[in-house]
């Protein structure tokens, strides 16, 4: 029985580790489907692939179902040891970390404030905001891309660079204009 759990556990952490990389493996511009293409397969090869995959899904789809069902076991056996006092306290810390994890971005404890401590203006937040989203979105667009990783750092490294100098002169063109508010 002991080492069935533990195959049983194995495999379930295997298959969390293969679901937590996504669709792509992982890889960075993960459609598989266009690296496929460029392998050139012949028909043969690619039915083998084709089958190969679905047999990978169903087996993989089957682990998932084990490992939610081992989950579910754990938590109940888990909550049987606790007191019931303890039980309240364990679900009222899951809660607040199911909250936490659920607050808009990374670090949740800096949103929105930098524009205060700056002493700039929302005008002026709103536009740093707009250039942050579009060097998230244009360094992604670099991530996903196809070209050599050393050709996208350097894309990378121009596209902080010029986020930078951009963020600084918002700032610069900001601050005398929060200076007059402060001696009006």
């Amino acid at each position: 029985m002991k080492k069935i759990l533990l195959s049983l556990v194995l495999l379930a952490s295997i298959s969390l580790g293969l679901s937590a990389q996504g669709r792509d493996g992982g890889r960075r511009g993960g459609d598989r489907s266009k690296a496929l293409q460029e392998l050139n397969l012949t028909a043969e090869q690619q039915e083998k692939v084709k089958s190969l995959s679905k047999e990978f899904k169903t087996k993989n789809d089957t682990l998932r179902s084990q490992q939610r069902e081992l989950r579910k076991s754990h938590q109940s056996d888990f909550m049987a040891i606790l007191t019931p006092e303890q039980q309240v306290k364990w679900k009222e810390r899951v809660e607040k970390r199911s909250r936490n994890e659920n607050r808009a971005g990374k670090n949740p404890g800096r949103n929105g404030r930098g524009g205060k401590r700056m002493n700039l203006d929302a005008a002026t937040t709103a536009k740093l905001d707009d250039l942050k989203s579009n060097f998230l979105k244009e360094k992604k667009a670099v991530e996903m891309s196809r070209i050599a990783p050393e050709a996208q750092k350097e894309k990378i490294q121009g596209l902080k660079q010029k986020y930078r100098t951009d963020r600084r002169e918002i700032i610069k063109e900001a601050r005398p204009k929060a200076a007059e508010k402060s001696n009006s």
